[in-house]
């Protein structure tokens, strides 16, 4: 099973029930672009410490490359929209909705992905 880093759920913050593996968290809005997303990603990892402390609560180096590779990929993306039309009704003035990401192994049963 091959490592990658995932966007786990796009939502509120008070519907996202957690990971058990660190988790970067940024806020999106309508139209955000795969480049934007992509910045946030490094802006998040850049401003939170704790992402570095050690490989018991933060990230391994192998998993800080995965994550430099995603947001290379990321960046190369041709379509713009990372989030589509579905999520301009639920924005609203009083609350930020949120990505979040996390290195996960994706594990296949009977055809079905699953997160590991």
């Amino acid at each position: 099973m091959k490592a990658t880093l995932e966007c786990l759920d796009v939502c509120y913050p008070d519907y996202f029930t957690g990971y058990h593996r660190p988790v970067i968290t940024i806020p999106v809005f309508n139209n955000i672009t795969c480049k934007e997303v992509a910045q946030s990603i490094i802006d998040e990892m850049n401003s939170a410490w704790d992402y570095y402390t050690n490989e018991d609560n933060g990230f391994s180096k192998t998993e800080l490359l995965i994550i430099d590779e995603y947001v290379r990929e990321l960046k190369l993306i041709s379509y713009d929209e990372f989030i589509g039309e579905e999520f301009e009704e639920e924005q609203s003035e009083d609350y930020s909705i949120y990505a979040h990401f996390s290195i996960c192994r994706m594990k296949y049963v009977n055809g079905m992905s699953f997160l590991s």
